[in-house]
């Protein structure tokens, strides 16, 4: 297994966030602006645009990222402008087709991703290790990666963090209003760690600071199995009293 220890040659703390779609390059152009490190991995091929919920962006987040990031205005913008316009800052910092299968931490308690990743010529599945990282940030979506193997203090946003609100619904709940969910989260962590590095006179403090301060998108396993087991163990009681119903009709 290939091993880089340094994704981004910018001294300070280091940051991964998995997932390149509205939560992640929203954070990915904050963190940009602010001088930080940070490495975006995404498992998709470039180019890639998500335009779930249609075509249409007509959500308040983009006023609000357009005024902070100092991003153009557009009258009518639609999904693939919005995500244009977020990659273009960070594209230097992306890695497509990494698809994230392991998070770890090592000795140093630091944290590194496992990417895989199809070799060029071959074809051929490569393995390789990024990392340190002082932050990892799981911005990749229902299926995430990081909320599933996720060691505690790695961080949650977008669907991502809300997928529980999903689960009864099948998200249809959630479609129109996912990408403004997702851009405001992104938004307001990357907020969290520039507030916490002006009042940190180090950056373990700083990184104490960031995950105080976000406890509640906090990933810790024992907490989300036991609100999954919950959640199975409400839809099996349904499903049980339901047959039980038909059965004595």
């Amino acid at each position: 297994m290939k091993s880089n220890h340094s994704d981004n040659s910018n001294p300070g703390i280091q940051i991964a966030i998995i997932g390149g779609s509205y939560a992640g390059l929203t954070l990915a152009n904050v963190l940009h602006l602010n001088s930080y490190s940070y490495t975006i991995f995404d498992r998709r091929r470039l180019p890639f645009t998500h335009v779930m919920g249609g075509s249409g962006f007509n959500i308040p987040s983009f006023s609000l990222i357009r005024r902070e990031l100092s991003l153009p205005r557009l009258d009518k913008p639609n999904r693939k402008d919005v995500i244009d316009l977020l990659m273009r800052r960070v594209m230097s910092n992306l890695l497509p087709e990494h698809n994230i299968v392991e998070i770890n931490e090592g000795e140093d308690t630091f944290l590194y991703v496992v990417s895989e990743t199809k070799c060029k010529n071959t074809s051929k599945l490569i393995h390789k290790m990024h990392g340190p990282y002082h932050i990892v940030v799981g911005a990749d979506g229902v299926i995430s990666r990081c909320r599933n193997s996720a060691y505690k203090g790695i961080l949650l946003i977008g669907d991502a963090r809300w997928v529980n609100e999903r689960w009864f619904d099948l998200g249809l709940r959630r479609i129109d209003r996912g990408a403004n969910i997702a851009i405001v989260d992104g938004m307001q962590l990357g907020q969290t760690i520039r507030r916490s590095a002006t009042l940190a006179n180090s950056l373990q403090e700083m990184i104490w600071l960031v995950h105080e301060e976000t406890k509640s998108v906090n990933c810790a396993r024992e907490k989300y199995q036991k609100k999954i087991m919950l959640q199975s163990a409400l839809m099996v009681l349904v499903v049980a009293m339901l047959l039980k119903y038909l059965s004595s009709t």
